[in-house]
């Protein structure tokens, strides 16, 4: 039981940005946005961090395992035959450390705030499975745990604006929604073009 408990708990412990060796890779600029790239790693898998970048102060934010080529040419055979299928924001790693992944994710949007105080951010719950209707992009279960996580660690500075139609949602900055209210029209725009 005690070794129950203690891996409970090692699972909630968060790891910093530096002990999961973050590595900024590179920053690709396009007429309309920046994309920020940057890695790190657990014990099974290297993981993909995507940010970016829009005027206005607005960040996406997401982040998945780097997998196989074999894969993705499985997952794009099965989505060919209308059979249900993965994309790499679905994947399940089943590594018992989502909370860690979780905390350099929420560290690495507290470096961007450290660097623009104005930033006002937006993410996706991904699905387990894809299928060729929408049903499956409704408030997933990952959509579930994260809202509750940016709620807690920025309620005081940002508010969430959740869509549960889609499992969008956005972390806006209270100060820049004062001044210019528009930003949640602006966000929802960004995240319902990556439908």
């Amino acid at each position: 039981m005690k070794d129950l408990i203690k891996q409970i708990l090692h699972q909630y412990i968060t790891e910093s940005k530096e002990d999961m060796g973050w590595r900024d890779v590179q920053t690709k600029t396009s007429d309309r946005l920046k994309t920020h790239t940057s890695v790190f790693f657990t014990k099974k898998f290297k993981y993909i961090v995507e940010v970016e970048e829009y005027d206005n102060h607005f960040y996406l934010v997401s982040f998945y395992p780097k997998l196989n080529k074999d894969w993705y040419d499985k997952q794009l055979t099965r989505k060919m035959y209308g059979q249900d299928y993965k994309d790499k924001y679905s994947y399940r790693t089943n590594e018992n450390i989502p909370m860690k992944i979780l905390g350099v994710l929420v560290e690495h949007i507290r470096d961007i705030l450290n660097k623009d105080p104005y930033a006002s951010f937006g993410y996706f719950g991904a699905p387990d499975v894809k299928t060729d209707n929408d049903e499956d992009i409704d408030n997933t279960q990952r959509f579930r745990v994260y809202n509750p996580i940016m709620r807690r660690e920025f309620s005081k500075t940002h508010r969430v604006v959740a869509e549960t139609e889609f499992s969008g949602a956005l972390l806006i900055n209270r100060k820049v929604e004062k001044e210019f209210p528009e930003i949640v029209d602006y966000g929802l725009d960004i995240l319902q073009t990556h439908l």
